[in-house]
């Protein structure tokens, strides 16, 4: 089998320059989401390179449910298809050996949105068996494009899976 190219590594192929944002001050808008406010609480600092992380006050010991988000702003040459980047977008996750999708969408590129995808499913990770809901939406300004990647992952049978993808959907770059 050959290696899986992560989301990350696909657009380090396709940009000409690639550099994870941590600071919102540098962005020409705002990462704008709608977790409600009494059970997720933003955690102080990005670590390793999130832009954002919620933690779910209603988590056990065991495992701590959390909605991580990337933002990656990317410079372009002309001619490359900003939006090929989310036929990539199930790629990582389906190579899991215990992976079970429940949804996988894509929605096309339309205005200054160059593409958007959503996915849920569950795998195991040791004894834990868990729920994931990704969004990975482009954004095109000229030559420069933003990724933002949003995961909540949570312990199966502790949230809702319709809520989760309502909610993780929330998650977007506003300008």
């Amino acid at each position: 089998m050959s290696a899986v190219l992560t989301v990350y590594q696909r657009l380090a192929l396709m940009s000409v320059q690639c550099n994870r944002v941590t600071d919102g001050r540098s962005l020409p808008g705002a990462i704008h989401h709608d977790f409600p406010a009494d059970r997720w609480y933003e955690v102080d600092g990005s670590p390793d390179g999130l832009f954002l992380l919620l933690v779910d006050s209603a988590s056990t010991a065991a495992f701590r449910n959390s909605v991580a988000v990337v933002v990656c702003r990317f410079i372009f040459d002309h001619g490359v298809a900003v939006s090929d980047l989310i036929d990539h977008a199930f790629v990582e996750s389906r190579a899991m050996q215990s992976w079970v999708e429940t949804t996988a969408r894509r929605w096309p590129p339309a205005g200054r949105h160059s593409g958007w995808a959503l996915q849920c499913g569950t795998y195991s990770l040791g004894n834990l068996n868990l729920l994931a809901a990704s969004t990975l939406a482009v954004h095109e300004r000229g030559n420069v494009g933003y990724l933002v990647h949003a995961t909540a992952t949570v312990l199966d049978g502790s949230a809702d899976h319709a809520d989760l993808l309502e909610t993780v959907q929330t998650v977007n770059f506003v300008d």
